[in-house]
């Protein structure tokens, strides 16, 4: 279900999968773009990572989201598709290294400027 249908109907249930991912702020993201782009000359042929670096469950999200709206709708774990990804947290080790790439969004605020 969609922010803005969480939003609006607030007694829906939110209907999610077991698993445990990377979040990442679109303006953290753009940064590190940014930080590729001023030193391209020393990274270019690099693949980086822009993430939080963090693992946030589906469930966990949703509560963020229940109380960002007051929305009071029963969280219900569905089992997820065979062959998708469960878990993913970005190593950023590269990023930070050679980019100097430090999240600033945290999953909190970054979930209530995404509501707002």
């Amino acid at each position: 279900m969609d922010l803005l249908r969480v939003k609006q109907l607030p007694r829906q249930p939110i209907i999610i999968e077991e698993k445990l991912l990377d979040f990442t702020y679109i303006s953290d993201c753009i940064g590190g773009i940014i930080k590729s782009i001023q030193r391209f000359d020393n990274v270019k042929g690099n693949a980086f990572d822009m993430a939080s670096g963090k693992g946030t469950t589906l469930l966990e999200l949703a509560r963020i989201i229940q109380d960002k709206t007051g929305a009071s709708g029963k969280v219900v774990i569905k089992l997820e598709r065979a062959g998708e990804i469960v878990q993913f947290i970005a190593d950023m080790s590269k990023a930070k290294e050679l980019l100097n790439y430090e999240p600033e969004v945290s999953i909190d605020d970054g979930m209530e400027k995404t509501i707002q």
